[in-house]
């Protein structure tokens, strides 16, 4: 067994190997094999990242590449002394800043009302189920042709149908109904105007990277006034790459001016948040596990995990950033 230390950033110490693994080290020979340029045997690792992998030797084949006796088999991080500088908290919008599906929740329940009275022999919950199906699938139309409010009604009269009634326009209104009950409830989650402004007061810069449909995410953010309490907003319908592509990332950075490594990503989807904030090298991702789900085997794996926004603040501490 080799156990590989990597990415040593100048000016930072570690703790000795033997104290982070304690009694593990017995019986292990230390290869330090220390690279600054983001690689260790042929393998992509975070930048500026201090850490431990174990291997087991094996001949393996990585990204593609044949490596003698190297298969990686974990990842402990190294603490580093050295003050970690935050220049930017970045932000996805649902589930993290604004309980989505809290708002997407009470909007349903008024569309069921409409259609309890229009037609009370439809089953409202296979109804639900069957439009949640099918928007699952695709949420707005992939050739771009119809526009989002006319598909998504499209998506309501579809699971009217299964029930034997066909009436478009019954189906307009209830898309029309869902739009505004939503709009109506979409606000920030307790905490976030106030924590946004202790960090505008950090001279930190704050901004929101959001994945989804142009039409449908500005009209979001208009109805919460983000644009009044954020320095950057990006929709990842409006650009070339969304989440978690680096591009997007990259960007909010260079608009907000700072830089991936002094950046943190906060967000409640592993695949697009996490794995995005991750590969372009962001100091630090913070997963929101608002449906208190656990973490799956082999999926990105989050620098830190809390249950809502209001317990960020406990996570800024640990990275250097004192909130008044």
């Amino acid at each position: 067994m080799h156990a590989v230390q990597s990415i040593l950033q100048s000016g930072e110490s570690i703790r000795p190997l033997s104290s982070i693994l304690g009694q593990k080290i017995v019986g292990l020979r230390p290869k330090c094999n220390v690279h600054t340029n983001g690689f260790v045997d042929g393998r992509v690792l975070r930048p500026r990242r201090l850490a431990i992998f174990y291997a087991r030797e094996e001949k393996v084949k990585i990204s593609g590449k044949d490596f003698k006796g190297l298969e990686v088999m974990g990842e402990v991080p190294v603490l580093s002394t050295k003050r970690r500088n935050v220049g930017g908290v970045f932000f996805d919008l649902d589930d993290t800043l604004v309980l989505t599906h809290q708002a997407d929740t009470a909007a349903h329940s008024t569309v069921l009302e409409l259609v309890k009275v229009r037609f009370p022999q439809v089953d409202r919950s296979v109804l639900l189920k069957s439009f949640i199906k099918k928007f699952v699938l695709h949420a707005w139309d992939p050739e771009h042709k119809v526009e989002v409010t006319q598909w998504r009604a499209g998506l309501w009269g579809k699971a009217l149908e299964e029930q034997g009634v066909v009436n478009l326009d019954l189906a307009r209104e209830m898309q029309d109904v869902f739009d505004r009950e939503r709009l109506r409830s979409f606000r920030w989650a307790s905490g976030v105007e106030a924590l946004v402004r202790q960090l505008h007061a950090q001279h930190m810069k704050v901004g929101i990277i959001t994945n989804g449909h142009p039409v449908v995410q500005r009209e979001k953010l208009q109805a919460c006034k983000a644009s009044e309490l954020f320095d950057t907003i990006l929709v990842g319908g409006e650009e070339p790459n969304s989440k978690p592509h680096e591009d997007i990332f990259l960007k909010a950075c260079g608009l907000a001016g700072c830089k991936p490594e002094e950046s943190v990503m906060v967000g409640d989807t592993l695949t697009t948040d996490i794995l995005g904030g991750f590969n372009t090298g962001f100091l630090s991702t913070v997963w929101v596990n608002v449906h208190n789900e656990e973490l799956p085997p082999g999926g990105p794996k989050p620098d830190h995990i809390i249950s809502s926004i209001s317990e960020l603040e406990n996570v800024l501490k640990q990275l250097g950033v004192a909130l008044n």
